[in-house]
């Protein structure tokens, strides 16, 4: 069986109160082998790591690395997608220019920007393989560096819907979905200090990086949704493999590192994509647990990779390892025999059907047919990570400990609903949380580890650790008896 992973919060300065947390958390699970998290490149706070780019703050990554390696945990640490800050002292490597998009930084004048910021994340690596070799850990096997994550456009590591990017490079977030944009995309192209395309600043941080000893690394990271065409979308298969004005980034890093291929895995058996067959079409709502996770991956017809879904995940591999047809009827394989990491893997409510308002994608008014319970989604996390470990990946990534964000204000604050716990955690009142919240969810997970909870309905007024006692949990869940 594949190993276990989990994700922890990035770290940008505004993290600093849930790492901690976070670690109690996997510690005492002891159900997890690594752990991923990203450097926070683009945290804009003046205690950020690369706020000021003459004095890099390497104080946040040096913490958790230590904090990992002592306990015998792997890291995957992510080190592409976003640029640095597009503001302060980043403009002047920019010709005093404030860019589109961090997530579409420039090359900067004779590459400045982006040697500036492949030299940072040089020495970050540089930084974390030594503190595990200072433990007597192997960083070929313990670190694993993760380089450009969900880059085509509508991923995480793409600008956002309206960002001044799709108008500036005459591409556009609705209809270009699934596009890894290079240069060729752009028909005119606009003033080089706007930003530059997802391959062409790939190609050059693979080119400039360094990696101190030969290390494995994870590049790219596939958002899995985009590896079947739907309306509006382009297969990423197709459109990443280019190379970029004569250089093949694959190539650049190969000669560096042992390439694994990475794969975010979800699946929402009521999504609102159209075109194609959908799950939608034929499960009823609410689904079980088990019958969530097999569902996920082998489809709605369980056929698996030979079915008509396209969305289930054993669909999905199959599509990633397909030869690619890089000119009519010429055919190629990229990926050969290296392997693919499910590099993320969690379960919404929404997913579950676990709500009457499918426009919105919200809760609605919660009637008999529909309600949110967070300990059933524990439960249906936990098989689809079993599940998912049953496939041939040396590893799976749970999302998440915590959610990624810190306040639930907002018509949108529930997408991001895939923790353990809330993104407003916070160590003030470690261990016992108890002005913090820790979802029902939790409870499988308790359960699973042998860990003491509560077996009765879990309410707001429940205080304690949640590593052995009781649980904090939200408003917007029914727990059952």
């Amino acid at each position: 069986m594949a190993e276990l992973w989990t994700r922890i919060s990035s770290l940008t300065y505004a993290n600093r109160v849930k790492w901690d947390i976070e670690l109690s958390w996997i510690l005492a699970t002891k159900m997890f082998s690594g752990v991923r998290v990203n450097i926070g490149l683009a945290g804009n706070d003046s205690d950020d790591i690369v706020f000021d780019p003459g004095a890099p703050n390497y104080l946040m990554v040096d913490y958790v690395a230590h904090r990992l390696a002592s306990n015998g945990l792997r890291i995957q640490l992510g080190i592409g997608g976003d640029g640095p800050p597009k503001d302060g002292d980043w403009v002047n490597y920019n010709s005093s220019v404030t860019w589109n998009s961090v997530k579409r930084p420039p090359l900067g004048p004779a590459d400045a920007l982006v040697i500036a910021v492949t030299d940072i994340k040089s020495e970050v690596i540089r930084r974390v393989v030594e503190i595990f070799q200072s433990y007597g850990l192997d960083p070929y096997h313990y670190v694993i560096i993760e380089f450009g994550n969900e880059l085509a456009i509508g991923g995480a590591g793409a600008p956002e819907s309206g960002s001044s990017f799709y108008t500036n490079f005459g591409l556009s977030f609705t209809t270009h979905k699934g596009l890894w944009d290079a240069p060729a995309d752009i028909g005119s192209p606009p003033a080089v200090t706007n930003g530059a395309t997802a391959l062409q600043y790939l190609t050059k941080e693979a080119g400039y990086v360094v990696f101190p000893v030969r290390l494995q690394c994870i590049a790219p990271i596939f958002a899995a949704n985009r590896l079947v065409p739907q309306s509006g979308s382009v297969s990423e298969t197709t459109s990443y493999w280019r190379s970029v004005s004569g250089e093949n980034w694959i190539d650049l890093l190969r000669a560096k590192c042992d390439l694994i291929w990475g794969l975010n895995c979800y699946y929402d058996t009521f999504d609102q994509n159209t075109g194609g067959v959908h799950p939608q079409l034929y499960v009823w709502p609410t689904l079980g647990p088990m019958e969530y996770a097999d569902i996920a991956l082998n489809g709605f017809d369980g056929e698996g990779a030979r079915g008509d879904d396209g969305l289930c995940i054993k669909k999905k591999i199959a599509n990633l390892r397909a030869p690619v047809e890089v000119s009519t009827g010429v055919f190629k394989d990229f990926i050969g025999g290296s392997p693919i990491v499910l590099t993320e893997a969690g379960v919404h409510y929404r997913y579950m059907g676990m709500t009457d308002d499918q426009t919105n994608e919200s809760v609605g008014d919660r009637d008999a047919a529909y309600f949110v319970n967070y300990q059933v989604v524990g439960q249906a996390t936990l098989a689809y990570l079993d599940a998912l470990r049953e496939l041939d990946v040396p590893w799976v990534t749970h999302y998440t400990v915590a959610d990624p964000i810190s306040s639930y204000a907002g018509s949108t604050a529930w997408r991001e609903r895939f923790g353990i716990m809330q993104g407003n955690i916070s160590d003030a009142s470690k261990p016992a949380l108890q002005s913090d919240a820790v979802y029902s969810g939790a409870i499988p997970w308790a359960h699973r580890s042998g860990l003491g909870t509560t077996d009765r309905t879990v309410s707001l007024s429940d205080q304690g650790t949640y590593w052995n006692k009781e649980f904090v949990t939200g408003v917007d869940e029914n727990v059952p008896l």
